[in-house]
């Protein structure tokens, strides 16, 4: 015979039947949660003239990946701005993808960039996996933004 225990379900180290259950009540531990705080949200500044943002995340602008002329690979501009009160170091990660099984992920660190301040740069995203074509166009995606205040 399957017992179905909702106590465990939650938690609980055991549970008894329905047999045993004359006065007994289950018993649940609730365990601590951390949640880390999220990076603050805010409209990075502008990006420069002619580049199309195409994605943004907590403070992280990433512009429409340009084929280079050697058709190898992509330049992606990058740009984090510091909505936080205090300086701060940010890590990024973005996904370029494209047809034909074309996939890159570029991992962005920073130095601590004071509040208010943009840094800016420009990572070359290229598959170098054997037999992957380059496409002539990409999609980019941020995954992950992680703040660390200095």
């Amino acid at each position: 015979m399957l017992v179905l225990c909702p106590a465990l379900m939650l938690g609980a180290i055991s549970c008894t039947t329905e047999a045993d259950k004359t006065e007994a009540k289950p018993t649940v531990t609730a365990t601590r949660s951390i949640t880390a705080s999220p990076s603050p949200s805010c409209a990075p500044k502008p990006g420069k003239k002619g580049a199309k943002v195409v994605a943004e995340k907590n403070g992280v602008q990433v512009t429409d990946p340009v084929l280079k002329d050697s058709g190898d690979a992509f330049w992606v501009g990058i740009s984090v701005t510091n909505c936080g009160s205090e300086p701060a170091k940010y890590q990024a990660t973005v996904r370029v993808i494209g047809e034909l099984g074309y996939f890159v992920m570029l991992d962005v660190d920073t130095d601590a960039i004071q509040p208010g301040e943009t840094s800016s740069s420009v990572q070359t995203a290229a598959d170098t996996t054997k037999g992957t074509a380059t496409p002539k166009k990409a999609t980019v995606s941020i995954t992950r933004v992680v703040r660390t205040p200095r």
